[in-house]
């Protein structure tokens, strides 16, 4: 998993990219969850490139859920300042 995190306020998100393991290729259709405080905040889903992109997410602590066909992946992520 490749990630792009854009504070910048005219485009505020995350954008990412979903590889194979082995380096081969990309894993599409795969829903990739931003949860808040254990509740989904956002869903997407990568495209045939295995990218993905979450719009206008505010800055927070997040954790990051991506359901691979046989195995569920979840990650903390921070954006911008925390106070």
């Amino acid at each position: 998993l490749h990630l792009k995190i854009s504070t910048d306020p005219s485009k505020q998100g995350i954008m990412g990219q979903v590889f194979a393991r082995n380096g081969t290729g990309f894993i599409n259709t795969v829903r990739v969850q931003l949860l808040q405080n254990g509740s989904p905040f956002k869903t997407a889903w990568t495209d045939n490139f295995g990218q993905l992109e979450f719009h206008e997410v505010p800055p927070g602590a997040f954790r990051l859920q991506i359901d691979l066909p046989h195995l569920t992946i979840v990650s903390g992520i921070s954006i911008g300042e925390q106070v």
